[in-house]
This record gives C-alpha cells, structure tokens and sequence, in this order.
C-alpha cells in the first residue's frame, strides 16, 4: 500500500498544477495563434508536469512558491492572452486559494474530528488520503465559484443553488468517511475500497465541475445563436427595405414624369396660376412628408429613411448629417448595427414627452476611423442606474439581445464601442477601421 500511497500524493501534486493551468486558461484566454494548435495541448500537459513536480524537489517552502510563480508566469506569457499585471494576478490568486484551502480544509478537520495536525498529516495513513481528497474537493469548489464569479452575467441563480449542494454533498460525504476513517484500524481490502472512494469523490467533484462550465457553453451558444438569428433576420429585412426602396424609386420616377408633363401642359396653356397651385399641392401631399437620406450604401439608405418615417410617425425629431462614404466592407454589419441602435433610442423616446423626443445620427470619416454617433434626449440618468445597458422589459431572455450583436459586430470589425451621456442627452459611439 505504501506505493499506492505515494502515487497518490503525486497524483494530488499534479492535479494542482492542473487546476493551476486551468484556471490560468478560462481567466486570461489563449493567444489566437493557440486557438486551433495541438501544440496548446502539448504545452499545458508540460507545464502540468512541471508544476507538478519541479517545485517539490526543493524542501524549502518559499522556493517552492517561488518557482510555481515564475513557472505559471511563463505559462501564461507563452499561451495565454492580457498583460503581465493580469497574469501575475490570477497566478497569485490562484496559489492564495491553494494556501488558504490547505489551511482551513487542516483546521476544519483538527475541529471537527477533534484530531491532532500530525495525524491529518502523516504521510502513508488512511487519514491522509481522505484530508488531501477533501482538499482537492474544496478547491475545485473554490476555483469553479471563482469562475462563477467572473463570467456571473451568464449564470442563472439555479445553476448557483445546484452547484452549491452537489458540492456541499460531496463536502459532506467525504466528512463523514474521514471521521469514520480517524478510528484506524483498517485492513487491506477496507483501505482499498476507501481509497476507491475517494477517488470517486473526487472524480464527482469534478464531474460536476465539468457539467456547470458546460452548462455555461450551452448558455453561451444559445446567446450566440439568439444573435446569429438575429442578423440573419435583419439581413432579411435590410434586404427586403431595400427593394422596397428600389421599387418606391422607380414608381417616384414615373410619377415625377406624369407631374412635370401635366404642370408643362399647364405652362404652354398659360395657366401659370394652376401650375403653382399644382406644384404645392403635390409637393405637399407626394413628397412633403418624405425625407430622403442618401449614402454610398443601399443598405444604410433604406434603413435611415424607414427609421425617419418610423420618428415622424411618433413625433421624434429625427436627423442624419452624413460625411465620407462607408466602408466597403461591413456594410450590411454597418446597417444592422444602426438599426438595432436606432430601435433603441426610438424605444427610448416614446417613453419622453413629444416635445422633447429628439434622435440624431452622424456617420462621418474620423481620424481614419469611420465613426456612427447616435444621439437621443433623456429625461434621466440612463448609465447612472443602468450602466451594462441590460433590457428592462419582464422577459429578459427573449429582449436585450440587440446590444448584445452590436458589441459583437463592432468586435468582429474590430472596431470601438462607447456609450457616455450629459445631462439630458444620451450618446452611443462606434469607431471602425475606415
């Protein structure tokens, strides 16, 4: 049993280099270049090792924390993406948890077993076995709640509640086993099959890490596609608005001819009179309520001028000043990106009197950036109560998805998005490569 004994405390050597890689993985991110390289998977399986066993042959503790540090260090500059502020803090983090369950999962024990240090810590003993187990139990626990918190915009509370009692069960269970096991006197076969579970334990604990972190992909793909759905139904309609507009095109043109060959007949006739009335009149009932926005873009084009006739429907004052021509590539990603901004501040307005319902965009050539500036009034403080933008209509899952693409789109341009507002006026900013 003694090798057995000491397999497992290396096993638990590895397993916080490991955890170490892991976490350093989901908080930083890989560099793009590692993104589909089997190289990624060869380097970490490497780091794991060397966590795993390099520190372990100085017996000086402060070494050992030393080389950790510098070993995650490297990792994380060789794969991993954010500065070395970052990587030095989640590598510092990550080794204060390590710390501190060592610490609290010991004296737990020592308080409820009502044992002495030495015997949690004998090596070769059942006991030992079970206290590293609980251990590495704590801090997976630890770890996937310190990701929960991270990434907690895209946890749902039922998913905090199940997480936090199949870990508290495991918790329990591995108690009970260590008390039972602090009465000694196991033979062969009873040590085994306590060693076999724990290691279940273990491999439960971890199962159910794996379960959550999945759960959140699953969460994540379904944003994803909410999104994706979303642009594939504004494509749709961009495309659909721009036949539309192509077609109220053509039936302007032939109209302008029916009108311009009647007020020519009426000028020949002398009629210069009627012909002025005449003019006013379609002027007022054909063209005096249309305004017409023009950019290199059809795309763009229909979607400013449904957006004008959706304001002068509901009372917005509505206006688009319009400067250099927008970038070839990106511009259905460019309409839908006003559309969706311009639906919010319209859906904004309609909750401000009429007097005050105000929208206005500029698309201009900046610095060479193409800037989109959307501004609409406000009544009150929207970042002040508000600051992540989040829908607040009841069913938050079906809503709120808009801004969600836009920051999406402008990342995929690899563009800036910036909200920012004053007293009474709300600003949206988006800069993108020109």
């Amino acid at each position: 049993m003694d090798s057995i004994y000491k397999l497992i405390e290396q096993i638990a050597n590895l397993f916080d280099g490991a955890g170490a890689v892991i976490f350093l993985v989901i908080m930083l991110g890989r560099k793009e270049r590692f993104k589909r390289s089997g190289i990624f998977y060869l380097l970490c399986a490497i780091f794991v090792g060397l966590l795993g066993f390099l520190p372990f042959l100085f017996e000086n503790s402060v070494a050992q924390i030393v080389i950790i540090m510098m070993l995650d260090l490297c990792f994380s500059v060789l794969v991993l993406n954010r500065g070395i502020g970052s990587k030095l803090f989640f590598s510092a983090f990550y080794n204060m948890i390590l710390l501190l369950t060592n610490f609290f999962v010991i004296y737990g024990l020592v308080w409820m077993l009502q044992s002495d240090i030495e015997m949690l810590c004998k090596e070769g003993t059942p006991l030992r076995i079970m206290t590293i187990v609980i251990n590495k139990v704590m801090l997976v626990c630890i770890l996937i709640f310190s990701i929960m918190i991270k990434r907690r915009k895209q946890f749902e509370y039922q998913e905090w509640l199940s997480a936090f009692f199949m870990y508290a069960g495991v918790l329990i269970t591995g108690s009970v086993l260590t008390n039972i096991t602090k009465s000694g006197h196991l033979d062969v076969s009873e040590e085994a099959q306590l060693i076999g579970i724990a290691i279940g334990l273990l491999a439960v604990s971890i199962a159910i890490s794996i379960c959550i972190y999945k759960l959140n992909q699953q969460n994540d793909y379904r944003t994803e596609n909410k999104i994706l759905n979303m642009r594939i139904q504004g494509e749709m309609d961009l495309l659909s608005k721009t036949e539309e507009m192509y077609n109220d095109n053509q039936i302007l043109r032939h109209d302008l001819n029916r009108y311009l060959m009647v007020v020519q007949g009426m000028l020949c006739s002398g009629e210069i009179e009627q012909a002025i009335q005449y003019l006013e009149q379609v002027t007022e009932n054909r063209f005096g309520q249309t305004q017409i926005y023009f950019t290199n873009s059809s795309v763009v084009n229909a979607v400013l001028n449904d957006k004008a006739e959706i304001c002068r429907k509901n009372s917005i004052y509505y206006e688009a000043k319009i400067t250099g021509e927008i970038p070839e590539q990106g511009q259905i990603e460019v309409g839908m990106i006003l559309s969706n901004l311009i639906d919010n501040a319209i859906e904004a307005e309609m909750k401000e009197v009429k007097e005050k319902r105000r929208i206005e965009i500029g698309l201009s050539k900046y610095k060479g950036m193409y800037m989109i500036r959307i501004e609409n009034y406000i009544g009150k403080s929207v970042l002040g109560k508000n600051s992540e933008l989040k829908t607040e209509k009841k069913d938050g899952k079906k809503h709120g998805i808009g801004i969600k693409s836009v920051k999406k789109m402008v990342r995929e341009l690899n563009g800036t998005y910036l909200c920012e507002e004053t007293a009474h006026t709300f600003f949206t900013t988006i800069l993108l490569p020109g």
